[in-house]
């Protein structure tokens, strides 16, 4: 049967997806994706590092750099309410600074995975038509007819 609808029958209109990627590449945009949807799902992920150093950097830059001003005002300077003030604006102000670096963090890392995830989301294949077509005898056949009346015209 598949021979005979091959010769003297039509192959039907059809659509198929062909793969713009290896296999590869699909396996990675997949991962992609995948990375960029549990990103998004906590954008500050990451940052308690950068706020562990800041931290660090506070207690052995800032502080002593604090007290080193007030020991050079004299004896009891750093038990006086004024070392304490300093101490309490400078934890403040790193406080502040965290939290505006972390609000900043967050959305640098948030646009990152959303480019991320544009990425992941791109068509990963093309769909191409193939119309239907005649089968082998049926689509010479006109050309068969043509050339039997020219014969025959030529006879006659």
């Amino acid at each position: 049967m598949g021979l005979f609808r091959s010769l003297f029958g039509r192959k039907k209109a059809r659509t198929e997806q062909i793969p713009l990627y290896s296999p590869k590449q699909t396996a990675t945009m997949n991962q992609a994706i995948e990375m960029a949807m549990q990103g998004l799902k906590s954008p500050t992920a990451g940052f308690d590092a950068i706020a562990q150093d800041e931290m660090r950097r506070f207690r052995s830059d800032i502080i002593p750099s604090i007290a080193e001003s007030f020991t050079a005002m004299g004896e009891g300077a750093q038990r006086s309410s004024a070392f304490q003030d300093a101490l309490g604006r400078a934890s403040a102000d790193l406080g502040s600074s965290l939290a505006a670096q972390k609000a900043k963090y967050g959305l640098m890392r948030e646009g990152l995975l959303q480019q991320l995830l544009g990425m992941g989301l791109t068509q990963q294949t093309n769909p191409i038509y193939f119309p239907s077509q005649p089968g082998v005898f049926r689509a010479a056949a006109p050309s068969f007819i043509n050339s039997g009346l020219k014969l025959l015209g030529g006879l006659f």
